[in-house]
């Protein structure tokens, strides 16, 4: 046992903490202390509030504050001092007119004491009753002469009265709340952090530890990284990068304005010492025209720096090419030196990056040599360097672009890397090409695109998807945009199904796709990839999506001045031969439909076709494949319901649009001579599929009467209003077709766009009606007057069955009714056999 804790044996009377607080109060003994961790304030946080500033503020004394704290302090003070002022004048007031009064009684006592001298005649009083004055003895405490010298309380005059406290002049002045220094509004410093940005982090900034950077060097600030702040544009560096870099020539980095020792200032760090008190823990020191920390760790290791012969030769030879001016191409010996740097240490190497972008432009004779230096330090192993030479090799640009398109080739490959700040650097670094050269910069990450690894590939990519559409019209004007269609060309050639969304989407961006000719040029490279002259392979999965993905990111550049003729032919005459052996894809979507889809689409802009004979009866060999002939056996008693067709009515919409548009282009095919049996075949097929379509929606029409607003918006009712505007837009092509000879004027819309999806007729939206009212109106149902004619077989009209609805994508969201078969049905003709059909 040591013998401090032999002799320390007042423990129990006389504590450890009671020991502290007379040693304290006393002034002897060791009073330093060692502060933790949680006494020490952020670098970034506000003075007065302890947080995180949102708009940073400083002083000229290097204090930080947030920009509501420190007004509010300021305009607190502006308060007091308003009030302190009218608590002094008002004092003032009252010490005027307290000698006032005093003046005044003093002259009413004169007048006083002249009145009562006056009244006396007789010098002594007089009492005829008695011979003389007789003295008695008194006990009161005012004899003696005592009554002037003893207060007499029962008297206001002679009680005695409290001085009041005598207030001074305030002071106008403000005075930093940490420093005690004037401090003035108008010299605040706003302050510009340079955060970190991390794609992959998504928390916020507040929780981050590692908040901000240097806004040159990028290197992450902290409590424990001395910063300066740059008057000239408010960014916070830190004092290395001073020393380093900024102190040679004096600029301002950011902005290159000229900067004087007075415009850097130290961030000073502040201690929470107690509650009542917060002090500086360290004040700033001019070393060589510069603040620095004053920080015994600092002057050692800039004391160890400058000690080195190769830094100081460094920047030796940085002042000799500063100075030479003019005549600073004769000193390239000076210029090969600073090249050998960048091979030495990390110090040599991060000064030395940035001396070979600066004086680059001239010395163009060893600039293949300068290149490679910059790119080696752009492979250096420690990521700072790595940062610093990414930063600076836009400059080797910048007056000279013939390098422009290697440099944007090599920042592309450097995409690949998985440090985020080193990727933020590569980022900042290709937009800073694109300004100098668009077209240059573009021809150097399209050569990784198309030749370098997948995932620089995948990362060029994206980086185009998200950077495009920031530029200004000055930088991606037309012609730029002429040069990203071609490069697409040549990309798009093999791409997979994201990477050819992503550029489809940034061909949609450009000015140019608003135009016709830019329409146009886009759909010719969707042709190109589609290679229209080939067979279509229905057997290859992968071919028919991107066959799919391909129309659908064309349809929308179709116009009345873009044909889809190429297209149409295509399909009419490649695909739809092998459509039917399509099968669903792995999402479970019907990959026939779906084609057939956007050929109906795509033939509202189609022209006239070529083989236009072959292909009008390919769509008419289809369509009758899908509209079923009556029955023959329309009296039979003893037939069910499921002996009826069922009727594929999506398929039939398609199909029918289709021979309907093209048709309205080739109006004599259907009506020639050689189709007479055709013509009235299908009309028979027509007449037998407009009574089932009729009868389907009628059974929609009821299931929908009544139903509006959130009933209507249901999954199963929006079913059905898409079911009804289909069987009402076949509806409205059969009456055309029917006209003698066909009509092809109506316009419908399809049932699967969205606006037409959507829509609720507008019945659903008036006053509803009861299925009995007489206003109701009943639709005359669409015959054809050459069909046989119609027979009844007993019964009335209220015992007939109804028509079963189809199976499919609706029917199975519809109750199922029945109708009679033999009453009032179409009879079959003779020889002719049922169509075959499937749900929707």
């Amino acid at each position: 046992m040591t013998r401090h804790a032999k002799n320390c044996t007042a423990g129990a009377v006389y504590t450890y903490h009671e020991k502290r607080k007379d040693t304290r109060a006393s002034g002897y003994g060791t009073q330093a202390m060692r502060l933790g961790k949680d006494a020490v304030k952020d670098f970034d946080c506000c003075s007065l509030s302890l947080q995180p500033c949102r708009n940073p503020m400083l002083t000229p004394n290097g204090i930080i504050y947030d920009k509501e704290a420190i007004f509010e302090y300021i305009i607190a003070q502006k308060t007091e001092y308003a009030r302190k002022m009218k608590e002094y004048e008002k004092q003032k007031n009252k010490e005027k007119n307290e000698l006032a009064e005093l003046a005044m009684a003093e002259r009413e006592s004169r007048v006083k004491k002249f009145v009562e001298k006056e009244r006396n005649i007789l010098s002594t009083p007089h009492d005829p009753f008695t011979t003389g004055k007789v003295e008695k003895e008194s006990i009161s405490n005012m004899a003696g002469g005592k009554n002037k010298s003893l207060p007499s309380f029962w008297i206001p005059t002679l009680t005695p009265q409290a001085k009041t406290t005598e207030l001074k002049k305030p002071d106008k002045t403000i005075y930093c709340p940490m420093t005690g220094k004037p401090l003035k509004a108008k010299e605040l410093i706003p302050v510009i952090f340079t955060p970190i940005v991390d794609p992959d982090d998504k928390s916020s900034l507040i929780v981050k530890k590692n908040r901000y950077m240097c806004a040159v060097t990028h290197d992450i600030l902290g409590n424990t990284v001395p910063c300066a702040v740059l008057k000239t544009s408010g960014n916070v560096v830190t004092v290395e990068c001073v020393e380093k870099l900024i102190k040679k020539d004096m600029l301002d980095p950011i902005n290159g304005k000229k900067l004087t020792e007075k415009d850097i200032i130290c961030l000073q760090m502040l201690t929470f010492a107690s509650a009542q008190s917060l002090h500086v823990t360290h004040k700033p020191k001019v070393l060589s025209g510069i603040l620095l920390n004053n920080s015994r760790k600092r002057g050692r290791y800039i004391s160890k720096m400058e000690s080195k012969d190769k830094l100081e030769n460094l920047y030796k030879n940085y002042d000799i090419l500063a100075d030479a001016k003019d005549k600073i191409g004769e000193h390239e010996k000076e210029y090969l030196e600073i090249l050998k740097a960048a091979k030495d240490s990390t110090r040599e190497k991060l000064l030395a990056s940035q001396i070979i972008s600066r004086f680059f432009k001239y010395f163009p004779s060893v600039s293949n040599q300068a290149i490679d230096a910059q790119l080696d330090l752009c492979e250096d192993e420690d990521v700072a360097i790595r940062k610093q030479a990414i930063k600076d090799l836009p400059t080797l640009c910048r007056d000279n672009t013939e390098n422009l398109p290697k440099i944007a080739d090599v920042l592309a490959q450097l995409l690949q890397t998985e440090d985020n700040g080193e990727l933020t650097a590569v980022h900042i670094s290709l937009m800073t090409l694109f300004r100098i050269d668009c077209k240059g910069t573009l021809g150097g990450i399209f050569l990784q695109i198309i030749t370098g690894e997948e995932v620089v590939r995948e990362r060029a990519i994206k980086f185009l998807a998200s950077k495009l559409k920031t530029l200004s019209e000055d930088v991606f004007t037309e012609e730029i945009e002429l040069f990203f269609l071609d490069e697409c060309k040549k990309v798009l050639q093999d791409v997979t199904a994201d990477e050819f969304i992503l550029f489809m989407n940034m061909m949609g961006n450009l000015k140019i796709s608003r135009t016709v000719s830019g329409q146009q040029q886009i759909v010719q490279i969707i042709e190109d990839i589609c290679e229209l002259e080939r067979d279509f392979v229905a057997d290859d999965s992968e071919t028919v999506d991107r066959f799919v993905q391909c129309v659908r990111h064309v349809l929308p550049y179709f116009s009345s001045q873009i044909s889809s003729t190429k297209f149409v032919n295509y399909l009419c005459g490649k695909v739809l031969p092998v459509a039917h052996t399509l099968h669903s894809n792995d999402e479970g979507i019907d990959m026939h439909l779906e084609i057939l889809k956007l050929l109906a689409e795509m033939s509202t802009f189609t022209g006239s076709l070529e083989n236009s004979n072959q292909i009008m009866n390919n769509i008419c060999t289809k369509l009758l494949d899908y509209m079923p002939l009556p029955p023959c056996d329309e009296t039979t008693e003893n037939s069910t319901p499921n002996d009826e067709p069922k009727l594929e009515f999506s398929y039939v919409e398609c199909f029918m649009h289709v021979f309907h548009q093209i048709g309205k282009r080739h109006s004599d095919w259907l009506i020639a001579e050689e189709r007479s049996e055709l013509l009235k075949d299908f009309r028979l097929r027509l007449q037998y599929f407009a009574r089932g379509s009729q009868a389907y929606a009628k059974k929609l029409r009821e299931a929908l009467l009544g139903k509006r607003g959130d009933e209507l918006k249901s999954d199963e009712n929006k079913i059905k209003v898409v079911a009804l505007k289909t069987t009402s837009n076949i509806n409205t092509l059969i009456k055309d077709l029917f006209h003698n000879p066909p009509s092809y004027k109506s316009n419908i819309g399809l049932s699967w766009k969205p606006a037409a999806a959507t829509t609720v007729p507008k019945q659903f939206h008036t006053t509803v009606l009861p299925l009995t009212s007489p206003s109701a109106k009943r639709k005359t149902p669409i015959t054809y007057n050459d069909g046989p004619s119609k027979k009844f077989v007993g019964g009335s009209k209220q015992d007939r069955e109804i028509y079963i609805p189809p199976s499919g994508k609706y029917s199975n969201k519809v109750k199922h009714f029945a109708v009679p078969r033999g009453l009032g049905a179409l009879r079959r003709g003779r020889g002719l056999t049922r169509g075959r059909g499937r749900g929707i």
